[in-house]
Parts: structure tokens; C-alpha cells; sequence
């Protein structure tokens, strides 16, 4: 079964505070009990006799909101089927999985409160179908938000987000806006091309600011060959930038060579908005080209000065 192939989804905690979490994990099971009383009322749920676990949980002293909550809970576990998708959060990551139909019990309930198990055909997955670890940071909250929750067993609201992260799939409205970034970019770099030297200096500067560097200083003299030297305050580590409206590979490399034997910074840059020919990047030297320096502005919100510099 794949997650295409679900006809329900639900949600479902490991146990109080995740306690169940290794052993579910480890032996492939839904998990379910902790009713903490004698009063358990697993053979009226056996029978479908949710009625009777309705008044159950209300001899225990529950509140009638409560008690059908709790009986829904368990008539969840016991009677929907294996078409039915689960999730789970733990350890940073989203599991899924689907349970096989019929509930067995444990020869005795465990100190963690675990008594009752579905098994997960196949175990739990924590990858989606191209592989990929489904990282609880990569997730949208509207989905991990789920882990917040201080029942059991719950639907899950956002159904179409979870297939489509699970399939692999991009958000259709991600899509939109990268391709619609792509084009803003395509449309700068023209603009970032007919800069004049100084302005394209200027430009970097601008740009590097805004990915968290500070300008630190120019250097002339016998370091004649770097336009800007800059530093990440929060680390201290220092960029040296060497800015070219037009390079060649062969100027390139002797660019790289000369970068490398200042030894005034831990990173290297060259950027030229156009290069002649194919640039590969040296050993210890980047290089950002007409596109690279065109997607960093888009991203960066450097359209307007580009538009104002091009007027």
C-alpha cells in the first residue's frame, strides 16, 4: 500500500510523552493501552460494544465529553482498517505506515503502559518514496503541530500537504513562485551586465551585506587584487573579493593563484558579471557568473537598485 492508495489518515502519540516510541519503532507496532485502572475496558472493545466502553469510561470517574473521546479513540484503534495511513513524530523525524487489521494483546500490560498493538506491514518509514528522511525541520508547521497534541489519536487536517510530501511532490504554489524567481533573475542579469565598474562593486557589496557580511575595508598597494575584503561578524571569518566586469579562464586562474598567496581571508571570491568563456572555480576560490549573481539579486531584493542603476 502507498500513501496514494489511503482511504484515512490519522495521527497517533507513541505513548505519554513519546514513551513507546522505541519499542513501536523497533518491533513494527501500533501501540495502544495505558488506561491506568483496573477497570480496563478492552473486552467490551474486543466485541464492538462501544456502548458499554462508553459507560466504562464513565464509571471511572471520566466526564461525558471525555468518555467519548476516549471511546472514539479506541473504537479508531480497533475497527479502522488497514487502508487507513498513521503517522507519528520522534526522533526529528515524520513516520508512517499502514497497521494490519486485528488487535493482539501483550501476555501482560507493560510498566510503560502498553498493552494493546496493531502490526505496521512493513515497519515504520521515515523516508519518502524517493527516499528521502522526512525531517520534522523540513515540514510545514501546520503538519508537526500535530505533536502538540494531548490525546491519542486524531484526524489529520492537512491530508494533501502530507500525500504530497510524502509522494515527493513540490507545493504547486512553490513552483509558481520559483519559476516566476527564475524569470525575475533571467531579466536581471542584462541589467547587472551593463553596470559600470564602480557600481558593480558597489553591487557586491550591497549583495554580500545582505547575506550577513560587513565590509571591512579595500585593500591597495601589493593587494591590488582585492576589490573588497570582508568579515561574518557572528564567526569572524573573512572574505577577500576580486571583482571583474569581463575574465577570461587564463585570467581566472592567475587571479586565484594570486588570491590564494595573500593569505588575508579564509574565503575567496572572483565575480564577474561576464565572463568570456566557460570559468571553473580554482581550488579554495569561488566564482559567481551573470547568472549566479543575477539569482542572488532576485533573491535578495536587490531588484529595485538594479532597476534604479538602470535608468
Amino acid at each position: 500500500m502507498t500513501p496514494d492508495s489511503a482511504t484515512a489518515v490519522r495521527y497517533v502519540k507513541l505513548g505519554p510523552s513519546g514513551s513507546w516510541v522505541d519499542a513501536a519503532l523497533q518491533d513494527g507496532r501500533l501501540y495502544f493501552g495505558d488506561f491506568r485502572t483496573d477497570a480496563d475496558p478492552n473486552e467490551l472493545a474486543a466485541r464492538g460494544d462501544w456502548g458499554g466502553v462508553h459507560k466504562a469510561y464513565l464509571h471511572m470517574g471520566k466526564k461525558p465529553a471525555q468518555a467519548t473521546a476516549d471511546t472514539t479513540e479506541i473504537q479508531t484503534f480497533y475497527e479502522i482498517d488497514q487502508h487507513c495511513l498513521w503517522i507519528t513524530f520522534a526522533r526529528g523525524r515524520l513516520w508512517w505506515g499502514f497497521a494490519e487489521e486485528g488487535v493482539h494483546t501483550l501476555a501482560e500490560q507493560q510498566p510503560d503502559g502498553r498493552h494493546y498493538y496493531r502490526n505496521i506491514i512493513g515497519g515504520w518509514r521515515c523516508t519518502d518514496e524517493t527516499g528521502s528522511l522526512l525531517q520534522t525541520g523540513r515540514l510545514s508547521s501546520r503538519l508537526t503541530q500535530l505533536a502538540g497534541y494531548r490525546r491519542t489519536i486524531c484526524r489529520v487536517a492537512e491530508e494533501a500537504y502530507l500525500r504530497r510530501i510524502l509522494k515527493a511532490e513540490a507545493d504547486p504554489l512553490i513552483t509558481t513562485a520559483q519559476e516566476r524567481l527564475a524569470g525575475l533573475a533571467k531579466a536581471l542579469e542584462p541589467m547587472i551586465a551593463q553596470l559600470h565598474w564602480a557600481d558593480f562593486e558597489l553591487f557586491l557589496d550591497l549583495l554580500l551585506a545582505r547575506r550577513g557580511w560587513r565590509r571591512i575595508g579595500r585593500l591597495g598597494g601589493v593587494q591590488a587584487d582585492i576589490d573588497i575584503l570582508l568579515e561574518l561578524p557572528a564567526t569572524g571569518e573573512r572574505l577577500a573579493v576580486q571583482a571583474k566586469s569581463k575574465i577570461d579562464a587564463t585570467t581566472a586562474r592567475a587571479v586565484a593563484e594570486r588570491l590564494r598567496s595573500l593569505d588575508v581571508a579564509e574565503r575567496l571570491l572572483i565575480a564577474s558579471h561576464s565572463p568570456l568563456g566557460l570559468i571553473e572555480e580554482e581550488d579554495g576560490v569561488e566564482f559567481w557568473g551573470g547568472p549566479k549573481l543575477a539569482g542572488l539579486a532576485a533573491s535578495e531584493g536587490l531588484t529595485d537598485w538594479l532597476i534604479e542603476r538602470a535608468r
